[in-house]
Formats: C-alpha cells, structure tokens, sequence
C-alpha cells in the first residue's frame, strides 16, 4: 500500500510538473490570469506532494524498514501511526540529523497544505468575481494574491512551530500531540 501511494505522488509531481512547464513555457497561457492562478495551485500541490514523498522516504525506505510488513497493507494513517511509535523508540541520539530532517519535512507538509489551501480560495474568490462583479478587475491584483497565498500560511505555519518548539521534545513531530 505505502509503495502504491509513494509512486502515486510521484506521479501525481510528475503530472503536475508538465503541467506547469506547458503552461509556463506557451506565452499566450502565461498571461490569462485563471492560468497564473492555476500554476500556484499546481506548484503547491508538486511541493507537497514531495514532502510527502521525503518524508515517506526517510522513514519507510530508510529508517524503519523494520515495520514495513507489518504497515505495507494499512491505510496511511495506520501506517502513520506505526512510524511514531516507532519513532518514539528509535534512538534519535544516535543520528540527530533524521529528527531534524522529519521536523523539517514534517513543517514543510503542513505549510504547503496550507498554501494548496489559500491558493483553492483565491481561485475561488477570482471565479465568483468573474460571475457576480463582473466589473471588477483581478489583474490589478493579482500581485496581492501572491503575497496573500504564499506569506499569510507562514504566519501559521511559524506559530504551529513555536508551539511543537516549545511544548513538544518529541525528536519528530509525525502527531499533532
């Protein structure tokens, strides 16, 4: 099951990738604002989909391969589950850099989630002001999509951090605990 989903992201990055050189490579694509909005969905959603794959990489393929037959046929989340408790075991102190590097991947997951999220609703907003106010011109704005999409879930994404930071001594944060 892991591998099916891990080759399911790659696809799904891979996809996603042509995607967005067709669109950004084509001149005439490049400047319909629904396009520009459509490569900052596809980017996020490429860049989330290889966290995941790094995260599951680091843990299923590297470091506890030891659980692969017992989580193989689960759902991710029991998978997921069987990776912290392991986690919980694994001695950390021995190789530092994989708690640091699961924090990190772990981090960058729920940031582009995050962006994939914001970018879903201004795609949204830009569709529903085509329809109702057809007066209104997104062009003009399009500059403000980008910092609202892209800077305003590291806000979040800071304060869940400092949070984990603070509270959590856990060496990889896979739980929301």
């Amino acid at each position: 099951m892991m591998k099916i989903m891990f080759a399911g992201s790659l696809v799904s990055s891979a996809c996603l990738s042509i995607s967005l050189i067709f669109m950004l490579c084509v001149p005439k694509l490049r400047k319909i604002t629904r396009n520009r909005i459509h490569v900052q969905v596809f980017l996020s959603f490429m860049l989330r989909d290889l966290s995941k794959c790094g995260l599951d990489y680091v843990f299923y393929y590297k470091k506890f391969s030891a659980i692969a037959n017992i989580a193989s046929n689960k759902p991710y989340y029991e998978y997921l589950a069987e990776v912290t408790k392991v986690s919980k075991y694994y001695d950390f102190q021995s190789e530092p850099a994989v708690g640091y590097i699961c924090k990190t991947i772990s981090i960058s997951q729920r940031y582009f989630q995050l962006v994939g999220l914001y970018w879903i609703f201004i795609e949204a907003f830009y569709l529903h002001t085509l329809i109702i106010e057809s007066f209104f011109d997104c062009r003009k704005y399009i500059q403000t999509f980008y910092i609202f999409a892209w800077i305003t879930p590291m806000g979040s994404t800071v304060l869940y951090f400092i949070r984990k930071f603070m509270k959590d001594d856990s060496p990889c944060w896979l739980t929301d605990s």
